[in-house]
């Protein structure tokens, strides 16, 4: 039964979001009235972050006000957008700015608390058995270690000259152990690793509608997980892999707020096939065009001894265009006999039937024919051919 006070109370979570994500934002375009420094590509995370994780997880709060993804979805934007505000708040000529830089040294850590949880609690809210709960305490445990590391260890702040206003002295001896910190990342990485098994199993048990709900959050882990790889190869430097890690992150709330709300449940596997499908053709191209530019620009460089490279890209834009039906096709074809072999051989059987059916005219042995590629395609539990006589 839900609760009125709670479920209307959780819209003002969004609106608190989206307040603190318009402050980063126009900070963020220098439209503040006193410039911040160390302002960049955090922003734009935690924008994308506060609002996606703020408005999704409200919506999946209100619907079903028991699954606790929502509520944590709801903390996760909360936290990010405030840990922004309070760093802004900290770099600004204003009294009590020491406080935001403090408020914002420990509150973004919220958010490394849905990995686990989501994890371990997808999509219903529960873990997988009572003796899953035990992870699912041990996460919330590091991400209380580190909170409690990073706001009151004395001394400076993590990444800031500013001294520490709430640092407790006489904790300095356990606060300032490294292999608290250490320990506490250990133990929410061994979470995340049990999380990921509890899925697996979970898939594997599941049946019908949970599986479809699975298979939209093993979408959205692949592509955060992208991102972050990208992060990682290119060492934070580049632009587009900034970018894209905050798109991928925005996917996270929205594609399991879609599972856990069941909007359009059952396209998932549409979307997979298309993602693998038109990913790796996008791969081809890519790589058939930067060969073509440097192949035929070094054979113009050499021929001509010009430097001009606008016939290779006129050439190789050519060859991808004729290259990209086919190669779709080709493509296609591949990824269905490997991954959806039940749809290939359907539609190869149903392909041959058409073939046989310009030849047959024996009645009976058409009925036949048809009885077995329904019962081959389709695989009902009996068939029925009724005939007008």
């Amino acid at each position: 039964m839900r609760r009125p006070g709670a479920t209307q109370l959780v819209w003002a979570v969004p609106v608190v979001s989206t307040l603190g994500a318009t402050v980063v934002a126009a900070y963020l375009l220098g439209l503040g009235p006193q410039p911040v420094a160390g302002i960049g590509g955090d922003a734009v995370f935690i924008v994308v972050t506060g609002l996606a994780f703020g408005w999704v997880g409200a919506l999946v709060a209100a619907r079903q006000p028991g699954n606790i993804i929502g509520w944590l979805f709801c903390g996760a934007g909360l936290a990010t957008v405030v840990s922004g505000a309070s760093f802004i708040y900290g770099e600004l000529a204003v009294p009590g700015r020491v406080w935001g830089t403090w408020l914002s040294s420990w509150t973004g850590l919220v958010f490394f608390l849905t990995v686990p949880l989501v994890l371990l609690l997808f999509p219903d809210g529960k873990p997988l058995s009572r003796r899953w709960r035990l992870p699912v305490w041990l996460s919330g445990l590091a991400i209380a270690l580190l909170m409690v590391h990073d706001a009151f260890a004395p001394g400076r702040l993590e990444d800031s000259p500013v001294i520490n206003p709430a640092g407790v002295e006489g904790l300095r001896s356990v606060l300032r152990n490294p292999w608290l910190g250490w320990g506490a990342w250990i133990l929410l990485g061994t979470t995340v690793v049990a999380g990921a098994v509890s899925l697996i199993l979970r898939y594997k048990r599941s049946r019908g509608v949970q599986r479809q709900q699975l298979k939209w959050l093993a979408l959205a882990a692949s592509m955060v997980g992208l991102g972050f790889v990208s992060l990682v190869a290119t060492a934070g430097k580049a632009e587009w892999a900034g970018i894209f890690t905050a798109l991928s992150v925005l996917l996270l709330p929205l594609l399991v707020g879609v599972a856990i709300l069941r909007y359009r449940l059952y396209d998932i596997d549409t979307i997979v096939n298309r993602t693998l499908v038109y990913g790796s053709v996008s791969a081809v191209m890519a790589l058939v065009y930067t060969l073509g530019v440097v192949g035929v620009g070094d054979v113009v460089r050499q021929t001509t001894g010009q430097d001009s490279n606008q016939l290779a890209v006129a050439g190789s834009t050519l060859v991808v265009a004729a290259l990209f039906r086919p190669a779709r096709s080709r493509i296609q074809n591949l990824i269905d006999r490997r991954f959806y072999r039940s749809k290939y051989d359907a539609t190869r059987t149903v392909e041959a039937f058409s073939a046989k059916l310009q030849e047959e005219v024996d009645l009976e042995a058409l009925a036949a024919e048809l009885e077995a590629v329904v019962r081959h395609t389709m695989q009902p539990a009996s068939v029925s051919l009724w005939l007008r006589p």
